[in-house]
């Protein structure tokens, strides 16, 4: 009798190390902005920050493999898979890009539910390593910006994109914003005690926010800090119209930065769904660069899928805010996000920032007695 007892705990420990080791490597995978370009010619590191002719793929895609395995099925999420893979057989025979954009508008989808199925304890060992990895790359990333300055203020814009000669690929679109669910991360209560750099790791994102220069991010940022680190923000804002005024010196097309040119992109795609019924019902099947995670959702796949898609969306969130009885802080970032990143770009639609966003729900949700989804 006690053999076996032995038995069965050996096989447990040896379960719990063999996860304990996946999760600590998923943390990493989902943490570290780390993209390749997927094309006919093979798999290479990306060459422009912002521009891939292949499919970008993150690391965060293999963390989705890994978790897989740990994945229980439930009813209404089989209906869910089976109405997504309808969708995407349907595509494909009308066109291959639809199909892929389709995959795209499902990562939230697939990081939040297989992170909702393991325990809470993996949840918070994979959210610590991510954010472990994150501050390391981000200090890494500081220091290579300072190295590489040459005697020149004007090259911390210059190199921000740039890590030890390498390009981070989506450096002024995803990267910048995942520094603020990091930030989110830090500060909920399954890591504040454990997390022993927060104070090293906030200062160098608001370094990293100033040079990338990010109008969303830096938005959210001082909302961030509004909500979280209120003297902070306060005694910041004499030190940030110091650092506007140089930006204006230093960076000859600071002008452009500031102008607003996402309502063409808006106005483009709502002539796609307004020129013909096919296209408001089913999409173009294209990415419309829309600017906008609602019109480019519903400009390539159609209003019956984009409807689908955000009541599901939404549920979710909805269901989080009951579970952290709608606390302050993190329901209006949370709503921050929505009101202001969701409007001027797609960013669900990409692994790295879907991938932080369902890892950083599901952790400011760990601590209540309710359940995040049934």
């Amino acid at each position: 009798m006690s053999k076996s007892i032995d038995q069965t705990m050996i096989k447990h420990i040896d379960k719990t190390s063999k996860s304990y080791f996946t999760d600590k490597l998923c943390g990493y995978l989902m943490g570290l902005p780390i993209f390749f370009e997927l094309s006919s010619s093979g798999i290479k590191l990306p060459t422009s920050h912002f521009f891939m002719e292949g499919i970008p793929l993150h690391t965060s895609m293999l963390a989705l493999l890994l978790l897989i395995p740990s994945y229980s099925i439930k009813r209404e999420h089989l209906i869910f898979v089976l109405v997504f893979l309808s969708y995407i057989t349907m595509s494909a025979f009308q066109d291959f890009s639809r199909s892929i954009l389709a995959v795209q508008s499902m990562y939230f989808f697939a990081f939040f539910y297989l992170l909702s199925s393991i325990s809470n304890e993996r949840v918070k060992t994979i959210a610590s390593s991510t954010c472990i990895a994150f501050f390391v790359f981000i200090i890494a990333h500081l220091i290579s910006i300072i190295v590489n300055l040459d005697g020149s203020i004007l090259n911390l814009v210059l190199n921000s994109a740039n890590f030890w000669g390498q390009i981070i690929y989506q450096s002024h679109l995803t990267y910048p914003l995942v520094m603020i669910f990091v930030l989110m991360m830090v500060e909920s209560l399954p890591l504040k005690k454990s997390f022993k750099y927060k104070y090293i790791l906030l200062g160098s994102v608001i370094l990293l926010e100033i040079i990338l220069l990010r109008r969303t991010s830096f938005a959210l940022l001082l909302g961030f800090l509004f909500l979280y680190r209120p003297k902070i923000f306060y005694s910041g804002i004499l030190l940030f119209l110091i650092i506007f005024v140089l930006y204006l010196g230093i960076v000859p097309d600071f002008g452009d930065r500031l102008n607003f040119t996402r309502a063409n992109a808006w106005i483009d795609s709502i002539n796609i769904i307004t020129k013909d019924l096919f296209y408001l019902l089913i999409g173009n099947g294209l990415n419309n660069y829309s600017h906008n995670y609602f019109m480019h959702t519903v400009s390539t796949h159609g209003i019956i899928y984009g409807l689908v898609i955000f009541s599901i969306l939404f549920s979710i969130i909805f269901n989080f805010l009951k579970r952290i009885n709608f606390s302050i802080s993190p329901s209006l970032m949370i709503g921050l996000f929505i009101f202001i990143d969701w409007n001027v770009n797609a960013n669900l639609y990409q692994p790295y920032y879907a991938g932080i966003f369902a890892l950083t729900l599901i952790l400011l949700s760990i601590n209540s007695k309710k359940k995040l989804i049934d």
